[in-house]
């Protein structure tokens, strides 16, 4: 009798882990089809080259992206190339959303990196906006 309560238990505690197992996997295939990364958001203001480092320093990729309705830095540059727009992943940009008139170099300004609002706008690097960075969870 104990060796059939026992084999009981086991078949019955295989089957929960092995479903644990699926509902883990169907976890991060769900959070990755979501979202991939964990985002760490910053609302302190600083230019494109002290919120990449910041970014760096906590492990975290430089990625920038849009926090709605506000104005951020996205990982989006012409600084190694005028009018060669990169992401900070190094890909170069297909499509983009720029605001009318955009890219533009204002003014003659040497706009090299992009903010987000409502749409993409070039800018001067060394201008103060919000940032997000963001890290791999998986």
């Amino acid at each position: 009798m104990t060796a059939v309560i026992l084999v009981s238990r086991n078949e019955n505690l295989t089957r929960e882990r092995d479903q644990l197992k699926q509902e883990k996997n169907d976890l991060q295939r769900s959070l990755g089809t979501v979202d991939e990364f964990l985002c760490h958001f910053c609302y302190i203001m600083k230019n494109w080259t002290e919120s990449r480092r910041y970014c760096r320093e906590r492990g975290a990729s430089d990625h920038h992206q849009q926090q709605r309705g506000r104005t951020v830095w996205i990982g989006l540059s012409d600084s190694d190339e005028e009018g060669r727009w990169k992401w900070v992943d190094g890909s170069t940009l297909t499509s983009g959303f720029w605001t009318s008139g955009e890219p533009n170099s204002y003014m003659g300004l040497e706009e090299d990196c992009v903010v987000a609002s409502y749409g993409w706008n070039d800018c001067p690097c060394n201008e103060a906006f919000r940032w997000i960075c963001e890290k791999t969870i998986f």
